[in-house]
């Protein structure tokens, strides 16, 4: 599945790692993503954030344990949810297309990745498409 696959995150440091989106991932990154959104805003509205430094320990594949930034498990957070929101989109407009495809041998042709006609397309995707 492409999106248990992940992609490459570029990090505060200009390295880019690479992350993996398993169900797991997804839902410990979301939650940590969140811890440090929710530091950033009372930050912003001058309240104690109770970071300890060691406050968002995850891995890039292959790699170690070790602890992110804020800025850089925001980073990873929005990268997964934005990810995973053009590939559910993206699946959702291909789907449309074949539904709508009565010649069996053209539906063989159609291998994911290929363009879908924007009337295929629902909103979220067309606005992810023309960005």
């Amino acid at each position: 599945d492409i999106i248990h696959k992940g992609t490459d995150i570029t990090l505060s440091d200009g390295k880019a790692y690479h992350f993996s989106f398993s169900d797991q991932d997804q839902y410990q990154i979301g939650f940590l993503a969140t811890s440090a959104k929710t530091a950033q805003m009372l930050e912003i509205m001058g309240l104690p954030t109770n970071e300890t430094g060691k406050d968002y320990p995850w891995h890039a594949d292959g790699g170690d344990c070790i602890f992110y930034s804020r800025q850089d498990m925001i980073i990873i957070g929005t990268v997964m949810q934005n990810y995973i929101t053009y590939h559910n989109s993206y699946f959702h407009a291909l789907r449309n297309y074949i539904n709508e495809m009565n010649n069996p041998l053209k539906i063989l042709e159609i291998k994911y990745g290929a363009e879908v006609p924007m009337r295929y397309c629902g909103d979220v995707y067309q606005t992810i498409a023309s960005v």
